[in-house]
């Protein structure tokens, strides 16, 4: 009797290890699937251009300088910026692929191990006004980075949205 309580106790530690080991190797697992960057936004501009030309409706516009930080030993190979989505509250406005370029001139987007890159992003210029937008609100953005099968996101909050004319 005792020795089946003593089995029953080591069988139940024995799954609780087993429990363990796995959830760490899955834990690991989804964090290599992360970037490990550090985004600074150095400048951000979001305007609404009201006089377009003649037979062109008003169009949205969205750019911007940030700092990114590789916060890993490994090198950051063909770094994109594959999205912007762009809100209002809960809203979603646009979502677009940006161009994003190296300020250094570099054609290939890297960044080594533990170093730093300044980039500058700029939406396309067809983005059609929605009536959704409201430039009285501050609005966000989600910036969806991605490089080699590995991602990062990181929000812009409280944009002021201007009206050019």
């Amino acid at each position: 009797m005792i020795s089946q309580k003593i089995k029953i106790v080591l069988d139940g530690i024995f799954l609780i290890l087993i429990s363990t080991i796995i959830g760490a190797c899955s834990a690991k697992m989804i964090d290599g699937t992360k970037l490990n960057l550090n985004i600074e936004v150095l400048k951000s501009n979001a305007w609404i251009n009201l006089m377009p030309g003649i037979n062109m409706k008003p169009t949205f516009h969205f750019n911007g300088e940030i700092k990114i930080k590789n916060n890993s030993e490994d090198l950051v190979k063909d770094l994109k910026l594959q999205e912007i989505d762009f809100y209002t509250g809960s809203t979603l406005l646009f979502k677009f692929t940006p161009v994003l370029k190296n300020k250094m001139g570099d054609s290939v987007n890297t960044i080594s191990p533990l170093g730093e890159s300044f980039f500058t992003f700029n939406s396309p210029k067809e983005l059609i006004i929605k009536s959704e937008l409201d430039a009285q609100k501050l609005c966000n953005a989600v910036l969806k980075f991605s490089s080699e099968g590995k991602t990062f996101e990181y929000k812009i909050a409280n944009i002021k949205v201007e009206k050019v004319y």
